[in-house]
């Protein structure tokens, strides 16, 4: 087996949005460590919020690493090693005053361009929900217009549920790449798994892609483009990640 390390977007993989890790994820990831292969955990949340929730789920292991804020901080929660990606910080900084110096309070929450919102604090990225999810695009047309107007070395990735402002050149496959450093590995020796538009980079960059069947359609065309290096899997979630596993321990 050429591939050495698996790295897992969390939302919409191993688990559904907001619920808990599937079982089926969890066997999965058992029959991983098993053969051998190193796990890391790569989402858009903080660190810290992934730690909590690994630990709680059963999943942290000695060896576990995390990528978190959608690469912008690359962790090792045993010795406490942080990397931090922070060469555009100024302008995530920027964005964040100005969304604050426009905004009205309103019961714990901020009204920003007509949409009520709330912030979750990160170190590297400026991330925003608003209180309808259906808002989310709209929310990311107005931040990419503050972005262009003040040129603003940031672009947005607009989740189902939220809108990141990233540092331009931050995302999952450059805290995969950061990690593969860390650890001596090559990219090409790395199999990622996911679903959402944060992943994108990740996938295109990896020696391996995997799709589970709840993916968007932008990120199983990345996947099909792959070839025979990528696998789409036909269950959503848990059960996909179960079925694409099973399918890589046999290649």
């Amino acid at each position: 087996m050429k591939y050495k390390l698996i790295a897992f977007d969390i939302d919409g993989v191993l688990n559904e949005h907001g619920g808990n890790i599937q079982s089926e994820s969890k066997e999965a990831i058992d029959k991983l460590v098993k053969a051998g292969f190193q796990i890391v955990y790569a989402s858009g949340k903080h660190v810290w919020y992934v730690c909590g929730g690994l630990v709680w789920s059963g999943l942290m292991r000695g060896d576990t690493f995390i990528i978190g804020e959608n690469g912008g901080v690359v962790f090792n929660p045993r010795s406490r090693k942080m990397l931090v990606q922070e060469e555009n910080i100024d302008d995530v900084h920027l964005i964040r005053s100005i969304v604050y110096n426009l905004h009205l309070k309103r019961n714990g929450f901020i009204r920003f361009g007509n949409i009520t919102v709330w912030e979750e604090p990160k170190k590297t990225l400026f991330n925003l929900f608003p209180q309808e999810p259906r808002d989310s695009k709209r929310l990311g047309q107005i931040l990419e217009e503050i972005i262009s107007e003040n040129s603003l070395n940031l672009y947005t990735s607009i989740n189902p549920d939220s809108v990141d402002v990233l540092q331009k050149g931050v995302n999952k496959l450059e805290g995969v790449k950061t990690l593969c450093e860390w650890l001596d590995i090559d990219p090409g020796e790395v199999v990622a798994f996911g679903d959402a538009r944060n992943d994108k980079e990740m996938l295109e960059g990896v020696g391996f892609a995997v799709a589970v069947g709840n993916a968007s359609g932008e990120i199983k065309e990345i996947v099909r483009a792959k070839d025979s290096n990528g696998y789409l899997a036909k269950n959503p979630c848990g059960k996909g990640v179960l079925e694409a596993v099973d399918r890589l321990l046999n290649l």
